[in-house]
């Protein structure tokens, strides 16, 4: 598995070779040791548009079992949460299953602590969604929202028609 701080790693040292005057190397160096401007950059994503993160992986019956799950159970709780924005879940056919991502927006981190409680990384998943479930993260990502591009189109959010042998 890459991590993210060998790419970043690996970043900075494609950026000192492709720019000779060093203002982007050393920010990529910098961001590569974990150095970042902290100070102004939390107090702005108390405020900013967070997108929360989390996976998940099922067989692929319990994965659609979980999706109609996450449509009627998890989005109507969500969307009684203010500064919920928004939410999608993807998921990908990988060989003995289905992975899932749970991918949510929020008005800020105040929002999501509505939601989580104090730790705005904790996972939050009832024993119901436990039970469809083969593997989950216990602690979700929040990503500030620095570009947002999206379409007016909704996705299908119907349950798919799960098959049930007789």
């Amino acid at each position: 598995m890459l991590r993210l701080s060998h790419i970043m790693t690996r970043r900075a040292v494609l950026d000192e070779r492709q720019n000779r005057d060093g203002s982007v190397a050393a920010i990529s160096a910098n961001t590569a040791q974990g150095v970042f401007p902290q100070d102004s950059a939390l107090q702005a994503s108390e405020r900013r548009m967070i997108a929360r993160i989390w996976r998940a992986a099922a067989t692929r019956d319990k994965a659609a079992l979980y999706q109609h799950h996450f449509a009627t159970r998890v989005v109507p709780h969500l969307e009684a949460i203010d500064g919920f924005s928004g939410a999608s879940l993807l998921r990908r056919e990988v060989e003995g299953g289905t992975e899932m991502l749970a991918l949510t927006l929020w008005q800020g981190l105040d929002s999501i602590r509505a939601f989580t409680g104090p730790d705005p990384d904790k996972a939050v998943v009832d024993p119901e969604a436990q039970a469809m479930l083969t593997a989950f993260d216990a602690t979700a990502a929040n990503y500030e929202v620095v570009v947002d591009i999206r379409q007016n189109v909704r996705g299908a959010v119907a349950a798919p028609q799960v098959e049930r042998s007789t």
